[in-house]
């Protein structure tokens, strides 16, 4: 059996290994903060819009959290 990992882990992750805050990616790339802090405790789901500017911000393909979502919602 494979365990599950939502994109919120990854994110919580990149956050702590950047020390960055919640507030400052919210701020930085237009993305509403309870949208994010659902998604950084796993409530909510990543949407393609938020993957692509979570990316952005920390330098990685959009793609790549889209498919840890899909991975997530499909196990």
């Amino acid at each position: 059996m494979k365990t599950k990992f939502h994109p919120g882990m990854y994110i919580r992750e990149a956050l702590e290994a950047s020390h960055t805050t919640a507030e400052e990616v919210s701020r930085k790339v237009n993305l509403d903060l309870g949208y994010l802090n659902s998604l950084l405790s796993e409530q909510a789901s990543i949407t393609e819009d938020a993957a692509e500017k979570i990316g952005v911000f920390f330098d990685i393909n959009p793609v790549t959290w889209v498919n840890l979502q899909r991975a997530f919602d499909n196990e």
